[in-house]
């Protein structure tokens, strides 16, 4: 699957590597253009690449991984959406300090992003998470979560269940 990002901070290089570490092409974007991106895509792998955010938003699935304020400017000129999914990780914080939201009235900020990006199907995703944790590896001892106790029979992946030995007949 081809993968794009409209923004190319913390959030959209954590999920960058994960798509790439799976085998996904993914194409970053900024609004300094690609050049911009060159170290960031050669950390990345061979399958990953930087473009224009027209290049990026072209792609089967883009995650939108910018500023609030930046959401506008960002989506405006991309390619016609039709149907296109547009994975939005924005929060409409507009300070310094998580506290500071935009005031969105009677909408929700994926509304106001769909609003820009007319034809996409938008799903919210990632927004509560740093993007230290969308970076760090699900995976850990045993295939459990982090901290998650290892009684609490949680994996991070699926893996078949354990069946006790079969019972043993006796002479």
């Amino acid at each position: 699957m081809d993968v794009g990002t409209i923004g190319a901070g913390t959030v959209a290089q954590a999920i960058a590597s994960h798509l790439v570490a799976a085998g996904h092409r993914v194409m970053l974007s900024n609004s300094r253009g690609p050049a911009s991106l060159n170290e960031v895509v050669a950390g990345l792998g061979p399958l990953a690449s930087a473009g224009t955010v027209a290049q990026a938003a072209a792609a089967d699935m883009v995650f939108l991984a910018v500023r609030w304020s930046d959401v506008p400017t960002a989506l405006a000129g991309v390619p016609a959406w039709k149907g296109r999914i547009l994975v939005d990780a924005t929060n409409h914080i507009v300070g310094q300090t998580p506290a500071d939201l935009a005031d969105l009235g009677d909408e929700t900020s994926s509304e106001i992003v769909a609003r820009h990006a007319p034809g996409a199907r938008v799903v919210k995703a990632f927004s509560t998470l740093y993007g230290q944790y969308i970076a760090a590896d699900p995976q850990h001892a045993e295939g459990r979560p982090a901290g998650s106790p290892t009684s609490c029979g949680r994996s991070a992946i699926w893996q078949p269940p354990t069946s006790p030995a079969p019972p043993t007949s006796s002479p």
